[in-house]
């Protein structure tokens, strides 16, 4: 390209060579994250660099007026509107390896600025530091699972222990497929399990930074059966040797939704085949 640009100078497309060329030498930092972290943890990020020497990794804290709509909307791009909305926590200068150690900051909703540069001068003009990430520092997680009377229960736990987490305020959202909107129709807090049934006052924590999750009310239908048996076995070893004993042990077991419980002196035959 560059010996193109030298002998045709003055050729039509001559511009088309130039922007290619520039392309090609641009410096660039290839980096993808996750869209949850958990606060004051830490960790490992996987980086990419083409011609650069350098990379700087900015963190914005957002404001409550951020809109991810009206950035994506808005004129002056995604990195100037983050700016405008968020305000700087943390600056990373990692240097170029494969990859860097980050500490998530306290809960809350954030994007990251990124880009990478070179030291030679006409590559610093082509720099890109306006590719950017939204993600969320949250404690939370939830799941969910339907109930026989045709409910939906939501259960709220810490999502680094487990731990269920009692007096979260669950919003129940009614999305409208064309629109995209999303409409609050009930509102729950979780009680001591970290269960939401749908009944409670309105609280407000600190923490409300996790992101909208879908859920499916799958009702069992009228007859369907509820209850299961499940038998599992288990042997001492993977692989015998002819003339070996082989023990066996196994579990025998009723499920109800999440609720499970041991039989006690049930009798099964087992069969051994020759495969």
């Amino acid at each position: 390209a560059q010996d193109a640009l030298k002998r045709y100078p003055r050729y039509d497309r001559i511009g088309e060579v130039r922007n290619r060329l520039n392309e090609l030498q641009r410096p660039a930092l290839a980096w993808t994250g996750s869209e949850v972290y958990y606060p004051q943890k830490e960790y490992t990020w996987k980086l990419e660099y083409k011609n650069a020497t350098a990379a700087e990794m900015v963190v914005y804290r957002l404001n409550e007026d951020f809109s991810e709509d009206a950035m994506n909307r808005s004129k002056q791009g995604a990195a100037a509107y983050i700016r405008q909305h968020g305000k700087p926590v943390q600056t990373l200068k990692p240097a170029v390896e494969d990859s860097v150690r980050w500490t998530a900051p306290e809960v809350g909703r954030y994007a990251i600025l990124y880009g990478a540069s070179t030291s030679e001068k006409e590559a610093l003009k082509k720099s890109v530091n306006n590719q950017y990430q939204l993600f969320r520092v949250t404690t939370l997680m939830t799941m969910q699972r339907s109930l026989p009377d045709g409910r939906m229960e939501v259960i709220v736990v810490d999502a680094e222990s487990g731990q269920p987490v009692a007096e979260a305020e669950v919003t129940i959202l009614k999305e409208d497929r064309r629109s995209g909107l999303r409409e609050p129709i009930e509102k729950q807090l979780s009680d001591a399990e970290g269960r939401a049934r749908f009944h409670g006052a309105n609280l407000q924590r600190e923490d409300h930074w996790m992101p909208v999750s879908t859920a499916f009310n799958n009702t069992p239908r009228l007859g369907e059966e509820q209850q299961t048996t499940t038998l599992r076995l288990y042997t001492d070893r993977a692989i015998y040797r002819p003339g070996q004993t082989v023990h066996i042990g196994g579990i025998a077991y009723t499920q109800q939704h999440w609720d499970a419980q041991a039989l006690a002196d049930k009798e099964y035959e087992l069969i051994l085949r020759d495969a």
